[in-house]
């Protein structure tokens, strides 16, 4: 910018966003050839809430980090506490998560985390099962948790089978298919693709 000269460089540029960065180019809140040169290999990583299965491993290798960083390496985490942690949406993905074992560590007083203290450290008032609103939690992630259940409680319902179950719904199959996608649920086992 302002040269005369041709300078070669060679970079690697790592971007990350929450933004749907493709749509907002469409519609000229983006630049499209910034856009273009970003894109050359996306990842689109689900958030947390949507791959709840990786709670408790994530769980355990951030305990074990920040208890031998605390100076705390017997400490350990019961099944109640990780189904606790496993129940909550965490809108701060895996750095929450981080955050939250690493409170943990510091603040419980025994050497074991129990369901209690995670209650505790996540706020104490964690909500009654099937409420919709919890304070602190963006609209986005209530709507996107309750259309998870949905879908869940239909799928189970239809025993996993996605042409079914979009009936029920008045969805067409192909729209249950991204929604379950986009939303980190998995197929059913017992599904077929023509099972219509």
């Amino acid at each position: 910018m302002g040269g005369n000269e041709v300078i070669r460089v060679d970079v690697r540029v790592v971007a990350a966003t929450n933004r749907e960065l493709e749509q907002m180019s469409a519609e000229g809140k983006f630049r499209a050839d910034l856009y273009d040169r970003l894109n050359v290999l996306p990842l689109v990583l689900p958030p947390l809430r949507a791959r709840r299965e990786d709670i408790p491993q994530l769980a355990r290798h951030f305990l074990q980090i920040t208890a031998s960083a605390n100076d705390r390496p017997g400490m350990s985490i019961t099944e109640q506490a990780m189904t606790a942690l496993s129940a909550h949406s965490f809108p701060g993905n895996v750095r929450e998560l981080r955050n939250v074992i690493e409170r943990l560590v510091i603040l419980t007083p025994d050497d074991t985390i129990d369901a209690d203290d995670v209650r505790t450290c996540l706020g104490g008032g964690a909500a009654p099962v099937g409420a919709l609103f919890r304070p602190g939690v963006p609209f986005r992630v209530l709507a996107e948790e309750a259309e998870r259940a949905i879908l869940e409680q239909a799928l189970a319902h239809h025993g996993g089978q996605m042409a079914a179950s979009a009936r029920a719904l008045g969805l067409e199959r192909s729209h249950l298919y991204k929604k379950c996608k986009a939303l980190g649920l998995r197929r059913g086992e017992s599904e077929s693709d023509d099972d219509g």
